[in-house]
């Protein structure tokens, strides 16, 4: 059983790294949508979308792995229709 202090980080934590996802995963879609209709600010939404995995992935939010594998998708998205 936790101790109540750890308890308390982890909640504080645990909503922290949900917002944080939440806000990753929509920028993320974002940057999708407009690449697959390839709009004229698509590079510069994609290279938003890039900046905000690397950020989670670096502080751990979301697996390193999982955080290069959406860099990859998202670049793919956006040179498909260069």
């Amino acid at each position: 059983m936790p101790s109540e202090k750890s308890h308390r980080v982890s909640v504080r934590k645990n909503v922290r790294n949900r917002a944080e996802r939440s806000a990753v995963r929509t920028v993320r879609s974002n940057a999708m949508a407009v690449a697959a209709e390839g709009g004229a600010n698509a590079a510069k939404t994609v290279k938003s979308a890039i900046a905000a995995v690397d950020r989670a992935g670096r502080k751990h939010t979301i697996h390193t792995n999982k955080a290069s594998r959406q860099k990859s998708q998202l670049m793919r998205a956006m040179n498909k229709k260069v």
